[in-house]
């Protein structure tokens, strides 16, 4: 048979360069002359890692002296975590912080009394899981600002997240939190912003019924008390974190 060759006991004589797609049927690659080895592969959990001195089941080590390490990725809602074992043998699984969303440009807005939306970002379905969250931060300054309420909101699938009114040109700081309650469909939520110039602040907390299992958009929006209010949204920042509860 053309391009074949025998060679025992199935080692291949030197390095083998690949010039298309290779096909594994094992579920592990081992690397390296001696242990402790590196590995790449899916496990059991049918989820795919990188890892150090760890076998498949994150439960076998190469060496009983020295700690482990590996890089997991997963599908629903934990996403891209580390398994970190000490030379005890101890483990913890870490979720990244990861950041989804972030706007730096200065976004200008006046002359209307209806809501309208600044910033919008489609969060995936399943990403925050049952046990994630999203955490996010605002930064706003309000040039101008007659006696009515201005309201800025936070929504998530058009349901609202917090929102806070005010009726003085000042600088504010907001921070979001939107935690799913043990369920993709069930949030409690808080909204916190600070007036920088004289350091008060109000908090808004909700407790929503959002799907998240499917895609939902979130959404700032503010909606000026008068057609003269006058604000400059300057940055955005979403993070996603994922956990591994609950406990």
């Amino acid at each position: 048979m053309p391009n074949s060759f025998t060679v025992f006991p199935n080692v291949l004589p030197g390095n083998v360069t690949i010039g298309g797609t290779l096909t594994v049927g094992a579920d592990v690659i081992r690397i390296g002359a001696a242990a402790p080895y590196c590995r790449v592969g899916k496990t059991g959990g049918n989820s795919s890692f990188i890892s150090w001195n760890q076998g498949a089941d994150q439960a076998t080590f190469d060496s009983g002296v020295q700690p482990s390490l590996s890089a997991q990725f997963q599908p629903g809602g934990a996403g891209f975590s580390l398994l970190e074992s000490n030379a005890a043998g101890n483990t913890m699984r870490e979720a990244w912080l990861r950041t989804i969303f972030s706007d730096y440009t200065a976004h200008s807005h006046t002359g209307t009394t209806t809501e309208d939306t600044i910033y919008s970002k489609v969060i995936r379905g399943g990403i925050i899981g049952a046990n994630g969250g999203i955490f996010g931060k605002l930064y706003y300054n309000a040039s101008a600002q007659g006696g009515v309420n201005t309201t800025v909101r936070v929504k998530l699938g058009g349901v609202l997240v917090g929102a806070f009114n005010f009726v003085v040109s000042a600088q504010f700081w907001g921070e979001f939190t939107i935690l799913n309650a043990n369920a993709q469909n069930a949030q409690k939520t808080v909204f916190r912003v600070n007036q920088l110039n004289s350091g008060t602040f109000a908090a808004d907390q909700q407790t929503p019924a959002v799907d998240t299992s499917v895609d939902q958009t979130l959404t700032v929006t503010v909606q000026n008390g008068t057609s003269t209010d006058t604000q400059t949204f300057n940055m955005i920042i979403a993070s996603l974190g994922n956990s591994f509860g609950p406990v």
